[in-house]
């Protein structure tokens, strides 16, 4: 019997928003004895592990920006360069600088493209006395993804992408894994 997954309720009682969040998020519904043996449960919890299967796989797909996007965003980052102090790389006709809010959004923007990142934020970017750029990230990694494999690819996808995008060489990107998402060891396996 199929069991109507837009109500508050299932008859048995269980919010079947508690049972949409727990496999959104991968992990076992708020009272898993119950709903191991409630047919209710078990078939709301079948209904919408099918519906959520095309969630995850649009999720996974990498959309490229649409063309001339980055050069939209890095011109209004350029208007907005009164903050901070900014790295300068010397041009023929002038220089040209670029603040650590800028860089901290590339760096951000680049972190968030690589395989097995549910999430960053760029805590800090330093400059020191030389043209040489030191990267603070904070990420949220996929359940199941090879940790240090991640953070190793995050340090040379930023890394490349500051120096296309700016010119400016990173000599170190720290990555601290801060999260996991999509699963736990608990969860389902």
């Amino acid at each position: 019997m199929k069991h109507d997954l837009f109500a508050d309720r299932l008859v048995c009682g269980t919010p079947v928003a508690d049972l949409l969040a727990a496999v959104a998020d991968g992990v076992p519904p708020p009272d898993p004895d119950h709903s191991a043996t409630c047919g209710p449960c078990l078939d709301a919890l079948d209904r919408l592990e099918e519906a959520w299967r095309s969630v995850r796989t649009a999720a996974e797909v990498v959309v490229p920006p649409p063309k001339g996007v980055e050069d939209q965003v890095l011109r209004r980052v350029r208007d907005l360069l009164a903050v901070g102090w900014a790295p300068m790389v010397d041009g023929g006709l002038g220089r040209t600088s670029v603040s650590e809010v800028a860089l901290a959004l590339v760096a951000e923007h680049e972190a968030a493209g690589v395989p097995g990142v549910a999430r960053v934020r760029a805590s800090r970017v330093r400059a020191s006395d030389r043209p040489a750029l030191h990267v603070h990230l904070e990420v949220t990694v996929r359940w199941r993804v090879p940790i240090e494999a991640v953070a190793a690819q995050v340090r040379r996808s930023v890394a490349h992408r500051i120096r296309t995008v700016t010119g400016l060489v990173t000599e170190r990107v720290d990555v601290v894994v801060s999260d996991v998402r999509g699963g736990s060891p608990a969860g389902p396996q």
